[in-house]
């Protein structure tokens, strides 16, 4: 803002010269006659979804406003029905794949297992960033911070692999299994996933052996198999806690995209409901919406009017002042 203009606003004179502005605008009778007809006009007009006779208004669009509520209450008539149809239909169809009447505990293990799976799924990709560390073909520092937590990796390799080997287990040689669908299913698959069981729960145990025999060796016993417990756990880290966590993912790699359907079957219920809850209130919306947007836009043009003549109202005034000798008689 200029220095002067800054000076003359907090000035005392400026007050005067607001003073003097407003009451030319007062003064003005037929300026201020047709400004008062305006806002007569503009306040007067019936509603929006009434039929309008009335003398039209500057800036007004009454016939555009009720071609809009118009637009907008034939829209929200049933605007939601092939929404909530869809959802619906999409939400039974997924509830298909993850529920059994005869499995109460089901849906239970299959968010379970969907956890594990991205407990899982987080400890391979620290095994893999930090497998790419080790050989030089990633820097530490550009790792991002979590995937630097190895002891991740080494739970789900060690205590995690062995307690999803029990459960798949206890799952396959069920008769009639609780959480997922092993008894249901037979053949080839079947059989490498009771020799993975087998393999995980063996090798996580040599996973927690070593670490544990490390521990010890740390604590000062078993100094002379220092060297042979640190080739051992080595070779865990290096190979069977990675084994390990690709064992238990690919074990538990279909319940878990079934427990995914469970968590887009959650979301879809809130969608659901939300959509639920704007069919109930579009009788009420369509009705309240256009009406709110004519009342707005006429209190917007109202202010527009009032403003408009306190800022040109002076202006004419000087205009006609100094024009009026040079105007023919």
């Amino acid at each position: 803002m200029p220095a002067f203009l800054y000076e003359f606003l907090t000035s005392d004179g400026f007050y005067y010269f607001l003073f003097v502005w407003v009451l030319i605008c007062i003064a003005s009778a037929a300026k201020r006659n047709i400004l008062l007809e305006k806002l007569k006009n503009l306040t007067s007009k019936p509603v929006i979804f009434d039929e309008d006779k009335s003398e039209p208004v500057d800036f007004y669009p009454r016939t555009a406003f009720e071609r809009i509520a118009k637009a907008i209450v034939d829209f929200l008539e049933k605007p939601f029905i092939s929404i909530i149809d869809g959802l619906g239909k999409w939400i039974n169809g997924l509830k298909s794949l993850v529920t059994d009447s005869e499995k109460k505990w089901l849906p239970f293990g299959y968010s379970l297992f969907f956890l594990l799976l991205v407990f899982f799924i987080f400890a391979d990709a620290i095994a893999i960033a930090n497998t790419l560390v080790f050989y030089g073909l990633l820097d530490v520092a550009d790792l991002w911070e979590p995937l630097t937590r190895y002891e991740f990796a080494t739970a789900g390799g060690s205590l995690f692999a062995i307690l999803v080997a029990g459960l798949i287990t206890s799952e396959i040689y069920s008769t009639k299994s609780q959480f997922t669908e092993w008894d249901k299913i037979e053949g080839t698959w079947k059989d490498i996933a009771k020799a993975f069981t087998r393999i995980l729960i063996i090798s996580g145990f040599v996973v927690v052996f070593f670490l544990g025999m490390q521990r010890l060796i740390s604590l000062g016993y078993f100094t002379n198999f220092g060297s042979t417990v640190r080739s051992g756990v080595d070779f865990v880290v290096t190979i069977l806690i990675p084994l390990n966590t690709v064992l238990a993912t690919a074990l538990i790699l279909i319940e878990g995209y079934k427990g995914l359907a469970l968590v887009i079957i959650l979301f879809l219920a809130i969608v659901l409901a939300t959509v639920h809850i704007l069919d109930y209130l579009s009788p009420l919306i369509r009705y309240v919406l256009p009406f709110t947007i004519d009342v707005v836009y006429r209190l917007i043009l109202m202010a527009a009017f009032i403003i408009g003549f306190f800022i040109i109202t002076p202006i004419d005034l000087v205009i006609s002042t100094v024009t009026a000798p040079f105007r023919p008689k």
